[in-house]
């Protein structure tokens, strides 16, 4: 394969946008966890 070296950067652009999204979306499920908890 001649494209390792595409793939791996590709990889490490990813990881992080990847981590980043991940958080959010846990960030704004737990808040709205909380918001609904409220409410009941």
């Amino acid at each position: 394969m001649g494209g390792s070296v595409v793939d791996t950067r590709l990889f490490i652009v990813l990881l992080p946008i990847l981590a980043a999204a991940s958080w959010a979306i846990y960030n704004i499920g737990k808040i709205l966890l909380l918001q609904f908890t409220k409410r009941s």
